[in-house]
């Protein structure tokens, strides 16, 4: 579930998931705004994306163990 979370903030624009997973640098600020310069992590994009095609798979297995049982 916090997999799911982090990118669906990334995804969504979410200002606390954005600068709690990205790479962050403030250009300048005012009283009221901020310029900020946002960097990737791609370690952190890879390390995602292989737990989500983990996450997949044993979805995947579940489903087709659930699917092979005999109906009561």
């Amino acid at each position: 579930m916090t997999l799911w979370s982090a990118c669906s903030s990334l995804a969504h624009g979410d200002i606390s998931g954005t600068f709690g997973l990205l790479r962050y640098e403030i250009v300048s600020r005012d009283e009221q705004r901020a310029v900020v310069r946002l960097t990737g992590n791609f370690s952190m994009l890879r390390y995602t994306t292989q737990a989500g095609i983990g996450l997949i798979d044993q979805a995947l297995a579940l489903y087709r163990r659930r699917a092979a049982r005999p109906a009561n």
